[in-house]
């Protein structure tokens, strides 16, 4: 289930509100990583007005004399970082390392005084590039999910942005993990296990175990204390 890429094992050993303030981030970070760079491009392209003024004045310093779009700029970043991750992953751990911190540095700093791309860009990829690995476990499929959105705002900008995030919702909610429905407890909504969603109850309240996994033992914890 989507639900469980939030949750943490160290959720169930530190106070409820200290988790739930941990998924919380998780969410945040998740919604940053994909619709970031797609709002950033939309906003560029199509709703200019929505910027504030000094953001907006801050983005035209930057993007001066960028021979490329912001679509084509936000595109040739997002190649970048994607280089630099594949080629960290797969050399040994203490040559990546190096050449992924050596190479998003060089690389950056090399395109920005080239004038190839704007600070800004640069900036919003980066700040979505972090986010990404706030759940770890979805990496591979919030990376497509941010090129899908970045590829639907470049084209018809925003609009294009919720007519993808509402055929992504509507497939999600069509699919089963393993005979759970992916997006439970909210779609269906399974009022039981509302208790362990992103707003978790304290563990010692937990009674009853998800009925989405369908377990034949129902019970967790029973009132005295006793599992």
């Amino acid at each position: 289930m989507l639900i469980e890429d939030f949750q943490s094992a160290e959720d169930y050993y530190i106070s409820s509100f200290r988790a739930n303030l941990a998924r919380g981030v998780r969410v945040i970070s998740l919604a940053l990583a994909i619709f970031l760079p797609a709002f950033f491009v939309a906003a560029q392209l199509f709703h200019i007005q929505l910027l504030p003024l000094n953001f907006l004045l801050t983005i035209v310093n930057g993007i001066k004399g960028i021979p490329l779009s912001p679509s084509m700029e936000m595109f040739f970043i997002l190649l970048i970082f994607e280089i630099l991750n594949e080629t960290s992953v797969r050399m040994p751990k203490y040559v990546g390392m190096a050449i992924g911190v050596v190479g998003a540095l060089v690389l950056g700093e090399t395109v920005v005084h080239a004038g190839i791309v704007s600070t800004p860009a640069v900036l919003i990829m980066a700040l979505s590039g972090i986010c990404i690995y706030t759940v770890p476990d979805i990496v591979e499929s919030t990376s497509v999910l941010r090129l899908l959105f970045l590829m639907f705002a470049g084209s018809i900008g925003v609009y294009g942005i919720i007519i993808c995030f509402g055929i992504i919702l509507i497939y999600l909610s069509t699919i089963e993990n393993y005979g759970s429905p992916y997006l439970a407890p909210y779609s269906p909504l399974i009022k039981n296990d509302l208790q362990d969603g992103i707003v978790m109850k304290r563990v010692d309240e937990m009674l009853r175990r998800p009925e989405s996994i369908g377990s034949p033992n129902k019970i967790r914890r029973k009132e005295n204390g006793n599992f």
